[in-house]
């Protein structure tokens, strides 16, 4: 069993216990928390095609929150945009990585790097914008295009169809 503090992960079958726990929904919903997403999202995005990874994410979540009692309304549940936003974190950040550290270490540094970042969203979108209904139900665009650093970030979603 997994504890709280979920990262780093000493072990590739650490992050392979976790994708299954949550694959299973048997993952507590107390750990069910941002790193956790993170590190699922950056599994997938590390081990399939691009298009496998998304809609293994978009059905896993779905399917976990269900099997947990929460269900999916214009202000609660699932999160379309927020998923594919992090999953193009997630994707850009770990190939990024890719030439300089294995696996492990790029997921443990993605994770160590944006776990405590749920505002960076707010780079990219207004508050209102963000947590609209549409935003929810379906991908929305971000409307924020920031440079410096987040610039290429900023490329890779504005080419998210």
């Amino acid at each position: 069993m997994l504890d709280t503090g979920l990262m780093p992960f000493a072990s590739i079958a650490e992050v392979e216990a976790l994708v299954h726990q949550f694959e299973n929904c048997e993952l507590p919903t107390s750990l069910w928390n941002h790193q956790a997403h993170l590190a699922v999202g950056a599994w997938y995005v590390s081990t399939m095609p691009e298009a496998d990874a998304t809609e293994q994410m978009i059905h896993g979540i779905r399917r976990y929150n269900h099997a947990n009692g929460v269900y999916t309304s214009p202000t609660g549940g699932y999160h379309e945009t927020i998923t594919l936003f992090w999953l193009v974190v997630a994707r850009e950040t770990l190939v990024a990585l890719m030439e300089k550290y294995d696996l492990l270490q790029r997921i443990n540094l993605f994770i160590e790097n944006f776990s405590g970042r749920q505002d960076l969203l707010l780079s990219f979108y207004d508050r209102d914008r963000l947590f609209s209904a549409d935003a929810r139900a379906h991908w929305v665009p971000p409307h924020k295009w920031p440079g410096g650093r987040l610039g290429p970030l900023s490329s890779a979603l504005r080419g998210r169809p």
